[in-house]
């Protein structure tokens, strides 16, 4: 494991079997029975245990016994030992010092909930007498956890909750808010950290309304001297079924929640979006005259190509700007849920509803509400929005009244509508009162000169979500991004970029930072090169193309994809975070 990020002979990796949350005896002595180190690195937050008698050599070389793959390190940084029944650190004449709670020391005694700075590496002294709830996974590990909650959530008929939590100010990492926030979760929240700024907190079994108000308490928590944490939820049933579409949404909400540290970058349009392509530009040209107009509209393209955006352009650009946008997606609605998704429940309705719920359409009154993969409703489902398309009202599940709602409706989908009405699979009514106006996104790949403004300004972004000052691309990792062939689209590229940044280790990102499916054959070993990769990598490679490829064909819908692999769904989402492949090919 000699190109590992982290490594040593004594580590303990969090998501296998470890809870942690704060609440023991912060400034107490540890002791050499449960004393380990929780070490913040961008991909992930790390445990190694201190209960060896021998010192620890903190460093970047090879021998060090906690290795760390960061050019801020020194081959050998520090040295972790005890002495009788005490715990000591000793600088190693580092080239960039050892921090103690922000003090440069040569040597000093360590307490619990001592912060130690390896140069840019964060770590934290904690023990096992401290209290444990939520456990805490690797970023990587989060989605696929995600993937199996909603299946239960499903089976069982529960709710989940999603939350993230991002600091901003000179107090930002990790190391200075979590345990607060760590001390109030429960055994069965499950929390990972991204970058060392921000955290992801998963609550099953807490509907929407628990989930706002537990994560305004987890907020209210956290540090206020030196550090602001802004939050933001989704919740399952609602409009995301995927763990990618749940991640993406909360990420989206996060960035509303801001303030965040960027200004829009200004284009064509001025809303942030890169357009380069003249087909982009036409498309934003009929976007802002359909907007003008209150008849529904339908959004057209491959996963992936950026329909959403389409969508949120029409409502910025309309008449209905300051009031809501209410996002839908209608694969996710399970046949049950449907009706009080879109129309809302009175209190009584039926067993459970022990509150009136407002529907999706209710929501959106004086607003805009965006169906997203309206192609995946069933006939009755269609027969039911048809009718309140049509007559502007609507009536809850459980009541009596008729209700109107002034909504102006905005589909998308990247199925052929015309053809399932032929198939019988789709009411031609409903498909002639949907596309009025038909807006149609071309995929990235027909656009190619935007691939590289596009992952400028996505490295752009990431720089400043994780606090990374990433330059740009090599000329290599360039043209690997202009030769291949995205079919993830916008989406996919956007994730790489993202992934790239964190990863990166130099000014620019290189090639081999992209995901596999980026690299080109030469440096995979796959080409006529007289170096190859081992037999198991190149089984690798062989085996993340089948996989991406199984996405592709499935629209990016993952048990599908395992379906059709002939491979377990849970083995499927291991694979797919442990090739780095990261939903490259999902979304809308």
């Amino acid at each position: 494991m000699a190109d590992a990020l982290w490594e040593t002979d004594d580590e303990e990796r969090v998501p296998d079997e470890t809870t942690l949350t704060t609440g023991g005896p912060i400034g107490g002595s540890p002791s050499a029975g449960d004393a380990w180190l929780q070490v913040f690195l961008p991909e992930s937050t790390w445990r190694v245990s201190l209960d060896t008698v021998d010192g620890l050599v903190v460093g970047r070389a090879s021998e060090a016994d906690i290795r760390l793959h960061d050019p801020s390190v020194s081959r050998r940084h520090a040295v972790v030992r005890w002495k009788g029944a005490a715990l000591w650190i000793e600088d190693c004449e580092s080239r960039n010092g050892t921090f103690v709670n922000l003090r440069q020391v040569e040597r000093t005694q360590l307490r619990l909930g001592d912060r130690i700075e390896f140069g840019d590496v964060t770590a934290t002294v904690r023990s096992e007498r401290e209290q444990f709830a939520g456990t805490l996974v690797a970023y990587d590990d989060m989605e696929p956890l995600i993937e199996l909650e909603l299946e239960r959530a499903r089976e069982e008929g529960r709710e989940l909750t999603l939350a993230m939590f991002e600091a901003t100010g000179a107090e930002r990492h990790l190391s200075a808010w979590l345990p607060a926030i760590e001390r109030r979760l429960r055994e069965r929240d499950v929390m990972a950290a991204f970058g060392t700024e921000s955290l992801l907190v998963l609550m099953p079994g807490v509907n929407e309304r628990e989930g706002v108000e537990r994560a305004r308490q987890l907020n209210s928590v956290a540090p206020a001297r030196g550090a602001r944490v802004v939050h933001a939820t989704v919740s399952f049933p609602g409009p995301c079924s995927r763990a990618d579409e749940l991640l993406d949404e909360a990420a989206r909400r996060l960035e509303l929640a801001g303030p965040r540290r960027h200004a829009p970058e200004a284009t064509a349009h001025g809303d942030g979006v890169v357009v380069e392509a003249s087909a982009m530009r036409e498309v934003y040209a009929l976007a802002e005259r359909v907007a003008k107009s209150e008849a529904p509209a339908l959004v057209q393209g491959e996963t992936g190509s950026g329909k959403e955006l389409i969508a949120e352009f029409i409502h910025a650009h309309s008449r209905r700007a300051a009031a809501k946008l209410v996002r839908v997606n209608c694969g996710a609605i399970a046949p049950t849920l449907l009706e009080g998704t879109l129309f809302g429940h009175e209190r009584g309705a039926f067993t459970g509803a022990e509150a009136t719920h407002q529907g999706v359409f209710e929501r959106a009154d004086g607003g805009t509400l965006f169906l997203d993969e309206i192609g995946e409703l069933s006939l009755s489902a269609q027969a039911a929005l048809l009718r309140t398309i049509e007559t502007n009202t609507l009536t809850r599940i459980g009541g009596t009244e008729e209700g109107r709602v002034d909504v102006r409706v905005v589909s998308a989908t990247h199925r052929d509508l015309r053809a399932m009405a032929e198939e019988g699979a789709f009411r031609l009514d409903l498909l002639y009162r949907v596309n009025t106006f038909t807006v149609s996104v071309p995929p990235l790949r027909q656009r190619r000169e935007e691939i590289l403004p596009l992952a400028r300004e996505f490295i752009r972004r990431a720089n400043l979500s994780h606090g990374r000052s990433v330059a740009g691309l090599s000329s290599t990792a360039a043209a690997a991004l202009e030769g291949y062939g995205w079919p993830g689209n916008v989406r996919e590229l956007r994730n790489a970029m993202e992934r790239a940044v964190v990863m990166s280790r130099g000014e620019r990102i290189a090639v081999e930072e992209l995901p596999p499916s980026l690299q080109p054959a030469s440096f995979l070993g796959d080409g006529d090169g007289t170096e190859l990769l081992p037999f198991k990598d190149r089984v690798r490679r062989f085996e993340a193309a089948l996989m991406s490829d199984a996405m592709v064909e499935t629209g990016g819908n993952k048990t599908a994809a395992a379906r059709r692999l002939s491979m377990p769904l849970r083995t499927f989402m291991s694979k797919w975070s442990s090739y780095g492949l990261d939903d490259e090919q999902q979304g809308s």
